[in-house]
């Protein structure tokens, strides 16, 4: 029998969970011509939400969206070229039209097309980028394509804090802001999973994106939104779970929306058709989601120092704050106070921890559960 959960990939329509008030707030930023700016750490579902409210406006002819993803690129240019080629052909999927386009609004720079030998695959477009100019003419190119086919053009860039690895960022950062500010027939939806840099990016005055947009910090969906889905999703596929170990298996993995759905795919799994899931295939569920994990968690484990591992430690143990407290130092062998302050900056940047406002927590709630194991 096929699972009704899905992990690992964009979900929308009738497999994404109501995140009924974060739509409606992005949807009334979209419609007013405001940009929305979504921060959560990773695998919090911030693609399939963007994904669900382009969805909600398919009836709406008035709007076309573009999605780019950030992660891959390792260049200005390189982002200037992906942005050029999504826009393009968002508004046309005909190689011809989006040539004329091109050289109607792009006139300083040339497209080169690659064909392969491959008849299923398609062709490829490039652009080369030779100077500011060619920079600009694209930058303004959503909107001159909007208003010449009198739609809203919604921009929606996901990992755009990639764009802080780029060899002059802060300058990129101006020029992007200095163009993109401007554009009546444009908005943007902006996410990234690295909190603590999409935050310096949005929210610090001395970044040129500062107050760009509604900045929007996600929340996780509550135990009470999860369990109705989870019994739902049993029960029309010929099996039950009882509201109790639902929620148990919500709050096993912290709430974390691909944890949840990956750990209720294997309680499904482990569950007999037309039988009701049993504690025991709950915790055969977590501990085959641990199993699964633990190769890539001894690898970032092996990078940690043995700092970082004292500091891991003292956070598994319940300590949530005041970490330089003399107590906590010399209890988990904490060298000083300023060590702990780079150690919390090193774990963040490998995406280890979280912070938010004076709470630490980890990022991956398995990762807990597997270090649970190797150091308690």
């Amino acid at each position: 029998m096929q699972s009704p959960f899905h992990y690992g990939s964009i979900v929308y329509g009738a497999d994404f969970l109501n995140r009924r008030a974060d739509i409606d707030r992005i949807t009334y930023n979209i419609r007013s011509g405001n940009s929305s700016i979504l921060v959560s750490p990773r695998r919090w579902g911030k693609s399939s939400l963007v994904r669900q409210v382009a969805l909600n406006f398919t009836s709406d002819s008035d709007f076309v969206f573009c999605f780019i993803d950030a992660f891959p690129l390792k260049s200005e240019e390189e982002f200037l070229e992906q942005f050029a080629k999504t826009v393009l052909q968002t508004f046309s999927n005909k190689l011809e039209e989006v040539l004329a386009a091109a050289k109607e609004f792009l006139t300083g720079i040339l497209p080169t097309l690659s064909f392969s030998v491959d008849p299923n695959s398609e062709v490829s477009l490039k652009f080369s980028i030779t100077d500011k100019k060619s920079a600009e003419e694209i930058l303004m190119l959503g909107e001159k394509l909007a208003a010449k086919h009198n739609k809203k053009l919604v921009v929606c860039i996901d990992e755009f804090q990639n764009i802080e690895q780029f060899a002059h960022p802060l300058d990129f950062q101006k020029l992007l802001r200095s163009y993109w500010q401007n554009q009546p027939h444009v908005c943007f939806v902006i996410y990234g999973s690295k909190r603590h840099m999409m935050q310096e990016m949005f929210a610090k005055r001395n970044y040129p994106f500062y107050k760009f947009g509604d900045l929007i910090t996600l929340e996780k969906i509550s135990t009470e939104e999860w369990v109705p889905y989870i019994c739902q999703k049993f029960a029309q596929n010929g099996k039950s779970i009882s509201t109790e170990l639902a929620a148990q298996l919500v709050e096993s993995v912290n709430r974390h929306t691909q944890y949840v759905q990956h750990l209720a795919h294997l309680a499904f799994y482990f569950t007999p058709e037309g039988t009701a899931m049993t504690a025991d295939a709950l915790e055969q569920s977590i501990q085959t989601l641990i199993k699964d994990n633990q190769p890539l968690f001894q690898q970032e484990f092996e990078q940690l120092s043995k700092q970082q591992v004292a500091f891991l430690r003292m956070l598994m143990s319940g300590v949530t704050s005041g970490f330089t407290k003399k107590e906590n130092l010399k209890k988990y062998d904490l060298n000083s106070s300023a060590a702990v302050s780079k150690i919390l900056a090193a774990l963040e940047k490998k995406d280890i921890i979280d912070r938010y406002g004076n709470e630490v927590t980890f990022t991956d709630p398995v990762f807990k559960l597997w270090l649970n194991r190797i150091l308690t």
